[in-house]
């Protein structure tokens, strides 16, 4: 039987590398791993290879992009599209999504492969079209998500009930698990060291979650998910915000812990006595926005002050601190991890109420990333939270703006 968690494979000439390239990153970015010849293909005979990839239950389905060059290829023609189809005939739940584009229409794609693939016709599927000779974000993201949906629910029907949806995110580095997750979203390619753009936030990253968030929720109802990864504080914040408690998906943190071992950190579990103190002062009268500091691992004090260029002025500070004020690895359970998460929001609507502040709540945290995920599962009817990634430059660092959650 097919993996439904496996690789989607890509059938396209390279001529249209460009917007299969877009198609590829935007299937990593919705948590679906690929197979692509120039990045996988290993050194031996490409057809051999290609059969083998083909047969492997670990390929969960294939994209055929099917485009005027097509014709000229008998790789695509003669290979890869009989492999295709020969594979989908089995019945054993792989499945493919033919897209015409590069300007054809419905029969001329299905004409492009045409005696080679034996009795099957591809007039007789449901073939997506993309209408502009180079398809635009939008219609990639269309095949993407349309594959997205396919996947979860396959997954789900063949999940135990009880059992619960795997999902990576990686954004600092990529890292291919033994054993592939229900979903992997690799967002590496989006980042430049330790930074994505606010457009790239605007336009991808952030727009994956809330689609994945959806997806899950219409596609695998009532599956729970225990999420792990090489993750910014931000993009576990953004994770958070996108499966906030007042939704209807369960979600865990597998949070890495002292001596190697791990921890599930989630909402569900009863808070205990952390030893933090959560401490509010008054800033710029004239301010309308609100900074919040989580200290756990190290003081932000000192990096948030030497970004003040870079910062509005803020009508207060909400710190989050060890009343002991000494840093450091000082979370040792997930009820401790809850208790910090709810004390600091409480504090900040408190604090949005008393200083009147109708502005954004900007969130400065060194903290592990399961309790960024925790505060982000917290954020609503907050309005706009802009969130920061530290820079570990000179004595303290300083602070560049990541997502802007609430847009």
């Amino acid at each position: 039987m097919t993996n439904p968690a496996g690789r989607s494979f890509i059938s396209y000439r390279r001529s249209r590398l460009e917007e299969v390239r877009r198609l590829i990153q935007r299937q990593h970015d919705l948590g679906i791993p690929t197979w692509q010849d120039i990045k996988d293909l290993d050194e031996e005979p490409t057809e051999d290879e290609i059969r083998r990839v083909l047969a492997d239950s670990d390929t969960a389905n294939a994209i055929m992009w099917l485009t005027p060059e097509v014709e000229w290829s008998n790789m695509i023609r003669r290979v890869e599209a009989p492999l295709i189809l020969d594979r989908h005939s089995k019945g054993d739940g792989f499945f493919v999504v033919p897209v015409a584009a590069g300007g054809l229409d419905y029969d001329g794609a299905a004409a492009v492969v045409e005696g080679n693939i034996g009795i099957q016709d591809l007039r007789e599927w449901n073939i997506r079209r993309v209408r502009s000779d180079n398809a635009s974000d939008e219609e990639v993201n269309v095949i993407a998500s349309r594959i997205l949906s396919r996947r979860l629910s396959t997954i789900h029907q063949n999940l135990p009930q009880g059992d619960r949806l795997s999902l990576i995110l990686n954004t600092r580095q990529e890292y291919i698990p033994s054993q592939l997750p229900s979903l992997l979203m690799d967002w590496t390619e989006r980042f430049e060291g330790r930074i994505a753009s606010a457009d790239t936030w605007h336009n991808y990253l952030l727009p994956a979650l809330e689609e994945v968030s959806a997806k899950i929720q219409t596609n695998a109802p009532g599956r729970p998910v225990v999420a792990s990864g090489q993750i910014s504080i931000p993009a576990a914040t953004a994770l958070g915000y996108n499966f906030m408690a007042t939704k209807r998906v369960a979600i865990a943190w597998e949070q890495y812990t002292p001596g190697g071992k791990t921890q599930e950190w989630s909402l569900a579990d009863e808070h205990e006595e952390s030893g933090f103190q959560v401490n509010t002062q008054a800033g710029d009268v004239a301010g309308d926005d609100l900074a919040v500091l989580v200290s756990v691992n190290a003081d932000v004090t000192e990096a948030v002050a030497g970004s003040r260029d870079c910062l509005p002025s803020f009508r207060a500070y909400i710190h989050a601190i060890p009343a002991d004020e000494l840093y450091g690895v000082r979370l040792q359970t997930a009820g401790q991890a809850v208790d910090v998460a709810l004390r600091t929001i409480a504090e900040v609507r408190r604090a949005r109420h008393s200083y009147r502040v109708h502005g954004r709540i900007h969130l400065f945290m060194a903290v592990p990333v399961g309790l960024a995920m925790l505060v982000g599962q917290l954020l609503n009817t907050l309005g706009q939270v802009q969130t920061y990634e530290h820079i570990p430059q000179g004595a303290t660092g300083h602070y560049v703006q990541a997502a802007l959650l609430g847009e």
